[in-house]
């Protein structure tokens, strides 16, 4: 054999062991990962639950191969990507783009669309609403260098000249909270001392602080007249807590805590939570009802921001449901963008146990869902690429 055969022999023998060598050292790396274990986001097969699965027949607009009676029930409202959305009425919805700040109105039928402000404000990221869509809250990046600076700017919609007009308010707002009863607006500041909550109108004007605290981490949500939800800022990594916060008084009321990865949605009434936490399945989802303290399994395992409340009827409660969840930290790498769900929508009946699976196909991964004034259009951001839908959920 010549001297040259011989090294291109041992050349590629070496090649092979260092191809085995790496294959094995990937294997061993990703077998000491403690990820969760994945879970199914469908309800529970068990004794009480026969006659829940009733599905609409049908699909969703936009995607090949769906019926004809879903694509009479879903809409898609917008085509462009959208910061947010609120019910101007029963009838309208109006939207604001990411891209450019306009502000459009359109029925949830998605019919009549109409461009109501050209006022341009560029890289909006987040939008809060008063509860009649008239004022608007934009939080809005500004700057081309990482990391941008938040800008917050609240402004009046005039819809006969097509404008907004407004105020900007502390460039510190770490969480905004509108109120869903009248024309006003909770927001956290940071300081050197921690935190405080302000609220005021959307004009700025008004301000009282209602709230100080030595750390300002929280998510915050206007739930009744009188009080607002605050969650420590999730991770699947760090004990949570949620407080209810009573305006009037100042008082703080711990409603939750040492829940690993907690998120949670209170009711209007404030007497029940839905939350859920990290779990070795990955989440596990629960409600509370904060009269008793009785916990019990939700027997969904979804994330509270995918769900709204019924505030017609707090025993309904719909929710956006993952097919599946892979193994992963949450809600963590849900926020980070990697993880993507595919959704079903349930309406769930808390007092029975009922559920209904009322949309099972397309491509949704949910985010901000809000229920029209009657309850009979359930309006949400498709969080794969920011574009607004319209469901019908009731006749």
């Amino acid at each position: 054999m010549s001297k040259r055969k011989i090294i291109i022999i041992i050349a590629a023998s070496s090649l092979a062991v260092l191809v085995l060598a790496l294959a094995i050292y990937l294997l061993i790396s990703k077998g000491k990962e403690t990820l969760p274990e994945a879970s199914e986001g469908s309800f529970p097969s068990s004794a009480g639950t026969e006659g829940m699965f009733a599905e609409h027949n049908g699909g969703s607009v936009g995607f090949v191969g769906l019926t004809d009676n879903l694509q009479r029930l879903l809409v898609q409202l917008s085509e462009r990507p959208v910061a947010g959305a609120a019910f101007a009425s029963s009838t309208a919805v109006r939207y604001i783009e990411k891209s450019n700040g306009n502000i459009y109105e359109i029925s949830p039928k998605g019919e009549e669309r109409e461009r109501i402000s050209n006022t341009t404000v560029l890289k909006v990221f987040e939008s809060f609403w008063s509860a009649s869509a008239d004022k608007v809250m934009m939080r809005y990046l500004e700057g081309e260098e990482i990391p941008f600076r938040v800008k917050n700017f609240s402004a009046v919609i005039n819809k006969a000249k097509g404008a907004v007009e407004g105020v900007f308010f502390s460039d510190k707002i770490t969480a905004v909270a509108p109120s869903p009863y009248d024309d006003k607006i909770f927001y956290l500041v940071n300081s050197e001392e921690g935190a405080y909550g302000v609220v005021s109108d959307f004009e700025g004007e008004r301000q009282k602080t209602v709230f100080s605290f030595p750390f300002g981490e929280f998510n915050a949500r206007w739930v009744s007249p009188s009080k607002i939800a605050l969650t420590t800022k999730p991770s699947a990594r760090a004990k949570g807590y949620l407080y209810l916060l009573d305006i009037r008084s100042g008082g703080v009321e711990k409603i939750l805590g040492k829940k690993l990865g907690l998120t949670a949605l209170v009711s209007p009434d404030t007497k029940k939570v839905l939350f859920s936490e990290s779990s070795s399945k990955g989440i596990k989802t629960k409600i509370l009802d904060v009269v008793s303290g009785e916990t019990r399994s939700f027997g969904l395992s979804t994330l509270p921001e995918k769900c709204v409340w019924n505030a017609d009827n707090l025993d309904i409660i719909y929710c956006a449901v993952p097919k599946s969840i892979p193994r992963r930290y949450y809600p963590d790498e849900w926020y980070m963008g990697k993880v993507s769900f595919e959704d079903n929508i349930w309406r769930i009946d808390i007092s029975t146990g009922e559920a209904k699976n009322i949309l099972s196909e397309g491509s949704f991964d949910v985010i901000n869902p809000i229920l029209s004034p009657k309850g009979d259009y359930l309006v949400f951001i498709n969080k794969k690429d920011n574009t607004l839908w319209s469901l019908k959920v009731s006749e």
